[in-house]
């Protein structure tokens, strides 16, 4: 069960450090 937990977590960092990147990108070069 924590082991599930805890990759549940790693998969919402990722989306949000993902999505975070997709806005910076979009930031610098809105083209």
């Amino acid at each position: 069960i924590v082991d599930a937990v805890v990759s549940v977590d790693i998969a919402v960092v990722v989306v949000m450090l993902g999505s975070a990147v997709t806005v910076a990108k979009g930031t610098i070069n809105p083209n």
